[in-house]
């Protein structure tokens, strides 16, 4: 009788042990659900300013281009500017603006 008790003293103590495991794996998974949750959350909003980021950076991209285009008519508007006024010095002739 005596160790028919003390064999339940021990599976009694060996399932406390159990349960203090499984209430501590609980917790952990808790934890990690939590966390997961966050993790979520911010890759959302790290999507989300990525995507906002690279709206932006097309659209600047658009405006760079348009800047360039605008420049290299510019250039040729001087070239050609400069080529009639040496145009005009070659029959010499002067132009009222340009000091040659």
């Amino acid at each position: 009788m005596n160790s028919k008790i003390a064999e339940l003293d021990i599976e009694r103590e060996e399932l406390q042990r159990v349960r203090a495991t499984l209430a501590l794996l609980e917790t952990m998974v808790r934890t990690l659900e939590r966390s997961n949750e966050a993790l979520r959350a911010s890759n959302e909003v790290i999507i989300t300013y990525n995507t906002l980021l690279h709206d932006k950076i097309r659209h600047m991209t658009k405006q760079v281009e348009q800047v360039a285009r605008y420049a290299e008519r510019m250039q040729q508007q001087a070239t050609q500017v400069g080529n009639s006024a040496t145009k005009y010095n070659t029959w010499g002739l002067s132009l009222p603006l340009l000091k040659t």
